[in-house]
């Protein structure tokens, strides 16, 4: 799925009007702003977890943008986990 691919071009979401779809992972809700390629491609998304929720390992060989608007965010990374 190509979701704002070209990134020479300005993109504007208005996300109000947009509805949150659920991810693979259950409790995990996400309205997509970029994408390239399927669930392992490059990703930026607005991503909501449902308390307790989480999402399995996977990766994202050309990138993914993470930004927390409220809450936290533990990852697990190689070096460990981080918290943000």
């Amino acid at each position: 799925m190509l979701i704002n691919n070209d990134l020479t071009l300005r993109a504007v979401e208005y996300t109000k009007n947009r509805k949150w779809s659920e991810s693979p992972a259950p409790g995990v809700w996400r309205i997509k702003l970029d994408s390239h390629g399927e669930e392992t491609g490059r990703a930026t998304s607005l991503v909501k977890f449902d308390p307790g929720s989480s999402f399995t390992e996977h990766s994202h060989p050309n990138g993914e943008e993470i930004f927390v608007i409220e809450g936290r965010l533990c990852h697990l990374c190689k070096n460990g986990i981080f918290s943000i």
